[in-house]
């Protein structure tokens, strides 16, 4: 399954899914099946910058989290606040032309 939802990073985008699943009496649950089944999370923004002769430079800013055993680990427990530290190290893998994570 393919979906979008709007949030501000993919950290958030995993929140909303989750609460969107929150008539579901046992959170945990859906935490490992998020956790399980998550291929991956892109979010993206346009950057807006003016350009000297006027006018703008507008581009695409990307920012993905692939999971790896640890970021399924920190999903299924609830723990979303290290995720921005994973998001940097694949985001440093990725700038180097590697996978995002050695699990893919």
């Amino acid at each position: 399954v393919i979906t979008t939802i709007h949030a501000g990073s993919p950290i958030e985008a995993l929140q909303a899914l989750l609460k969107l699943a929150g008539s579901v009496e046992d959170p945990g649950l859906m935490n490992s099946i998020l956790a399980d089944g998550l291929a991956g999370s892109i979010h993206q923004k346009l950057k807006k910058r003016p350009l000297e002769g006027g006018g703008w430079d507008i581009r695409p800013v990307v920012t993905s989290l692939f999971p790896n055993a640890s970021v399924r680990s920190q999903i299924k427990s609830g723990n979303f606040s290290n995720l921005g530290d994973e998001i940097d190290r694949q985001a440093k893998r990725m700038e180097r032309g590697d996978k995002p994570t050695e699990e893919l």
